[in-house]
């Protein structure tokens, strides 16, 4: 057995019984610092599997004392099921070339072989092998069932999900802050014919308006002072997979005639560049605001809005799926004690009790920040009531007393609709016009706010 052991990331096994030949990979391999060891049989390479940390690649001979290497593959897969291997042989056909890659090795090279060519193919190996694990990762991580929850409408988002991801047209994602706007564009990503390629997310709330269009385009050098080189867009950055607009709605009304161009013609131009740049993106975007009423009050351009809207997904606010509390709880406190490495395995129904009759106003993400405090602050093995700073409330939503704004006459109590409006203007008041605070002072969504204002008439003013 030879052993070559440096500090490197990536770590290669050789078995083949020829020891020159384990000599010459094994130094040869370990000046471009990879990691070797190599085995002179089948038994000893399979050994190396189970005692040892994954292999990053595999090099095994066709030919070896106690197997031949084709039947050995099958062990080496049930112990690694995405290691690439590279058979190696002195003996090649094309037959046994064949046979080798539909039994499942990446790759096939014949000896004596060229040692500058083979780290090539080495290197080829390892990093398509890495690729290809990242993807599986990021699948795995961002798949449907990564999305928790099982009430019955994140079951109607689910069926959505999985129409919408395999097409490669426009999706609008919907809904308040904190429902997990971006977690679902990874998904439709990583899900999608584009998982290979990069996903780009550009917060456009988060950019100020005078460096997004730079940040969206990009910018040829000299063409605003500070711009010292040429930088490449988002767009560009986002070739041939997706990129996610998320805060669509607060685009200002230059940029929104830019994004459209890009829907309209697959092109870009970078700022202060005379060039068109066709771009190849699918474009995911997300908003809290209730764009078709800023479309009615000539706040978002209409041609985009439909543009943007040929998928909508309309993800719920927490408290419209209550009975998934429980469920993202429980996987809030798994992530957190694993962080934390904290000895917390439940939640005590009386806690489990207060959480769900929470409204929630920050959606999952403030269930996540309420579960994470709990984990850093508990000092038992069960999250108590005591550890969350949660007021008790009632799972009604929530209601202004009217009494103490309007006079109550007997002739007016039956006029329902006046009543809402009357509630309606109340809460915007009282929250100085910001609608989504009036909203959330009232206990109903941001769309449904905007519907009952426009249904009454009642103006928008920032």
């Amino acid at each position: 057995m030879a052993t070559n052991k440096k500090a490197a990331t990536r770590r290669i096994l050789i078995i083949d019984d020829d020891k020159d030949i384990c000599n010459l990979l094994t130094a040869t391999l370990g000046n471009e610092e990879f990691e070797v060891d190599a085995a002179h049989s089948a038994e000893e390479g399979l050994k190396f599997l189970e005692v040892k940390e994954p292999y990053d690649l595999i090099m095994l001979d066709i030919r070896l004392p106690d197997a031949r290497g084709i039947e050995v593959l099958p062990h080496i897969f049930k112990r690694d099921s995405n290691v690439p291997v590279v058979m190696i042989s002195a003996y090649a056909t094309v037959d046994l070339a064949v046979a080798a890659v539909k039994q499942g090795a990446y790759d096939f090279i014949q000896k004596p072989f060229d040692l500058n060519e083979m780290v090539i193919r080495v290197r080829n190996a390892i990093n398509s092998s890495s690729f290809s694990r990242e993807v599986s990762t990021l699948r795995n991580r961002y798949s449907f069932d990564s999305i928790v929850g099982k009430s019955r409408p994140m079951q109607r988002v689910y069926r959505m999900l999985r129409d919408i991801a395999v097409s490669d047209a426009t999706v609008l994602i919907t809904g308040e802050s904190g429902t997990g706007k971006e977690l679902v564009a990874r998904a439709i990503h990583v899900n999608g014919p584009r998982a290979s390629k990069p996903f780009v997310v550009v917060n456009s709330a988060a950019i100020p308006e005078t460096l997004l269009e730079s940040e969206l385009f990009g910018h040829e050098k000299g063409s605003f002072t500070g711009a010292v080189a040429r930088k490449i867009g988002k767009f560009e950055a986002a070739e041939s997979g997706s990129i996610f607009l998320d805060e669509i709605g607060d685009l200002s009304p230059t940029l929104q005639v830019k994004i459209l161009r890009v829907l309209q013609e697959k092109e870009v131009e970078r700022v202060g560049g005379l060039d068109k740049i066709k771009v190849d993106v699918r474009i995911i975007t997300a908003t809290n605001r209730d764009l078709q009423g800023a479309v009615q009050d000539k706040l978002f351009r209409e041609d985009l809005f439909y543009r943007l809207n040929v998928l909508q997904i309309e993800l719920p606010p927490l408290r419209e799926r209550r009975d998934d509390i429980p469920m993202l709880a429980m996987y809030f406190l798994e992530k957190y004690v694993k962080r934390m490495k904290k000895h917390i395995n439940s939640i005590s129904a009386e806690a489990m009790a207060l959480l769900q009759d929470q409204q929630w106003r920050g959606n999952v993400r403030e269930l996540e920040n309420a579960i994470e405090r709990a984990v850093v602050m508990s000092r038992g093995q069960s999250l108590e009531v005591e550890d969350f700073p949660l007021q008790k409330e009632s799972s009604q939503l929530t209601s202004i007393d009217y009494s103490k704004h309007i006079k109550k006459d007997a002739e007016l109590m039956p006029r329902v609709g006046e009543l809402e409006k009357e509630a309606l203007k109340i809460a915007i008041k009282k929250c100085a016009g910001n609608v989504t605070a009036a909203a959330k002072h009232l206990g109903i969504g941001r769309d449904t706010m905007y519907r009952k204002m426009r249904k009454y008439k009642i103006a928008h003013r920032k």
